[in-house]
C-alpha cells in the first residue's frame, strides 16, 4: 500500500516508470503494476492498492483514453476525490473526465527540476500533503522499509519524542522505531505457519475472519511473540522484530495530542471499523481517512493489538490497544488501554502489529 497509485496503458510504461522513480526520490511511496510480486493475484492486489492510495495518478495518452482498466481506475479516483489526471500526449481525456483540471507532462524531459514536474508536485502536495524524504532529518534513518520475509510488508519510521501517556499520566521518552503500516494479515500469518508448522489460530477457518487481507485474529500474546521471533530468525541481517511497547504504540497513534489517530473528531463509519457497524473485521487499509500522522492504518478499531508490556505489574495480563470492530467509540481513543492473559486466543477481536528498532 502506497501514497500514490499510477494508472497507465502498457505502451506508456517508460513514462510511468520515470514518473514513479521521480516521485519516489521526493519521498512519496509509489505503486505501479511493475511492483506486483510473483504469485500475487493481479486483480486483488490492484483493488487493495487503489483502496488504500492517497492519490491516484492517471496518465492520459492516445492508448489509455480508450483503455477500459485505466478508465475504471480513474473513476475510482474521481469518486474518492483523489484523482490527479496527467496528460502525457496531446489528447482529449475521455468523457466524464474533461471537467477535471489536468496536469500537463506532454513535453516533460524526466527532470525533477522541470517546471511541468514542479507544478504536478505542488498540486499533489496540496491534495495529500508534502512528501517525506526517505532520510528522516531528525534521525537519519530510512523513512520506511519493506520486509522481504513478509513479502514486502511496509514498515514506517516513527520519530522519537516525549509526551505524557494519557491514561497512565506518566511522562515517557520514545526513541525512533519502525512500526508496520498494517496489522499482521492472514496472508502474512500463513507464511509463518508454513515456515514453522505452528498451530493455527482460532477462527482460522471462519469465513467471517479468514480473508487474506483481513487481520489475523484468535491469536494469543504468546502467538504474536512467536511470530516476531520467527521474523527475527528469518531476517538475513539479524535485526530484531518485536511487539511495540505501549508507550511506543500510543505515541505512534496520536503523538500525545490527538484523541484518535486521525485527530479529535469522534469516530465515524468513514474513519474506522467499530461498534459492530460491519459485524466482523475488514481488510487492512480500508479506512485511509483514519490514518495516523505517519500513515499507519487501522490504529483504531478493526482489531485490538497486543503490546509487549504487562497490563499491571502484579498481573501477568498483557496490554491491548486500539479497540476493535465490536467495541464502542470510547475504546478507540489513543490513550485507552485494556489487558488480557497472554495465552488467551478465544476472542475474534485481537490481532497484532510488529515493530522493529532502526539499524545503526
Amino acid at each position: 500500500m502506497s501514497d500514490i497509485f499510477i494508472s497507465y496503458a502498457r505502451s506508456d510504461q517508460p513514462v510511468a516508470q520515470k514518473l514513479a522513480e521521480s516521485l519516489t526520490k521526493l519521498g512519496w511511496s509509489v505503486w505501479w503494476d511493475q511492483r506486483i510480486p510473483a504469485g500475487k493475484t493481479f486483480s486483488k492486489l490492484i483493488e487493495r492498492e487503489l483502496k488504500s492510495a492517497k492519490c491516484i495518478i492517471v496518465l492520459w495518452s492516445a492508448e489509455s483514453i480508450s483503455h477500459y482498466w485505466v478508465q475504471e481506475e480513474a473513476e475510482e479516483g474521481r469518486k474518492k476525490g483523489i484523482l490527479v489526471p496527467v496528460l502525457i500526449q496531446d489528447v482529449e481525456p475521455p468523457l466524464g473526465f474533461r471537467q477535471i483540471q489536468t496536469a500537463n507532462l506532454v513535453n516533460w524531459d524526466g527532470k525533477v527540476d522541470s517546471i511541468l514536474f514542479k507544478q504536478l508536485v505542488s498540486d499533489m502536495s496540496a491534495l495529500i500533503g508534502p512528501a517525506v524524504h526517505d532520510d528522516d532529518k531528525q534521525s537519519n534513518f530510512s523513512r520506511r522499509f519493506f520486509s522481504d520475509v513478509e513479502g514486502g510488508a511496509e514498515y514506517i519510521l516513527i520519530p522519537g519524542g516525549e509526551y505524557v501517556m494519557g491514561e497512565l499520566q506518566m511522562k515517557v521518552k520514545v526513541e525512533p522505531f519502525y512500526l508496520a503500516k498494517f496489522a499482521v494479515t492472514n496472508r502474512l500469518y500463513r507464511k509463518f505457519l508454513e515456515g514453522t508448522k505452528y498451530r493455527e489460530p482460532e477462527y482460522w477457518k471462519d469465513k467471517r475472519f479468514n480473508g487474506d487481507e483481513q487481520p489475523v485474529v484468535g491469536v494469543s500474546w504468546n502467538d504474536a511473540k512467536a511470530y516476531c521471533e520467527w521474523l527475527t530468525r528469518s531476517n538475513p541481517d539479524g535485526q530484531e522484530f518485536r511487539l511495540s511497547y505501549e508507550s511506543e504504540w500510543e505515541w505512534a497513534a496520536g503523538r500525545g495530542v490527538r484523541n484518535y489517530p486521525w485527530g479529535n473528531d469522534l469516530p465515524t463509519k468513514m474513519l474506522a471499523n467499530f461498534g459492530r457497524n460491519v459485524g466482523y473485521t475488514t481488510q487492512v487499509g480500508s479506512y485511509p481517512a483514519g490514518a495516523t500522522l505517519d500513515g499507519l492504518m487501522d490504529m483504531a478499531g478493526n482489531v485490538w493489538e497486543w503490546c509487549g508490556d504487562k497490563y499491571r505489574q502484579e498481573s501477568d495480563d498483557r496490554v491491548l490497544r486500539g479497540g476493535s470492530w465490536s467495541d464502542n467509540e470510547s475504546m478507540l481513543q489513543c490513550s485507552y488501554r485494556d489487558g488480557y492473559y497472554p495465552s488467551g486466543r478465544l476472542r475474534p477481536v485481537i490481532g497484532f502489529r510488529v515493530a522493529r528498532l532502526p539499524s545503526h
